[in-house]
């Protein structure tokens, strides 16, 4: 889910940031090049090491280093760069993915990411809560 949420969510800023190159043909040169330069500062390495040094306190102790060990060392992350870059380049254009780059270089992006655990951590439950709400109110619209 996070991968999903760190993926899209700049997608909704993307109309404040400027792309390096305004008119970048989306050709699949252009695509695997931009790819690259997203890869380059948002890698898996970045992203699993950001939810495992998040996740680790949940777990109770003695499972802690295992689970580390695991999302730190014996995780194939370039396995895992090679399907997100084919990702990128199958869904989206050349420009788009040029607009995430140029997202996730800025510091401020960053930082703004990395809290993005906690905020959905914080209002997920908030949404879940509603979602049962508005199901119990359209069940009794039905009745």
């Amino acid at each position: 889910m996070k991968i999903a949420i760190l993926a899209v969510l700049p997608l909704l800023f993307s109309q404040h940031i400027i792309a390096t190159e305004t008119s970048l043909e989306n050709t699949l040169e252009n695509r695997k090049t931009q790819a690259e330069r997203y890869l380059e500062v948002n890698s898996a390495r970045e992203i699993f090491q950001d939810i495992a040094e998040r996740t680790q306190n949940a777990l109770p102790e003695s499972e802690r280093e295992s689970f580390l060990a695991m999302l730190t060392r014996h995780l194939d992350l370039e396995v895992l760069n090679d399907t997100m870059s084919q990702s990128l380049i199958k869904h989206f254009t050349a420009k788009e993915i040029a607009v995430l780059a140029d997202f996730y270089s800025q510091p401020e992006a960053k930082s703004a990411m990395s809290k993005m655990g906690i905020y959905m951590a914080e209002v997920m439950p908030v949404v879940q809560m509603e979602m049962i709400k508005a199901q119990q109110k359209a069940l009794q619209e039905e009745d």
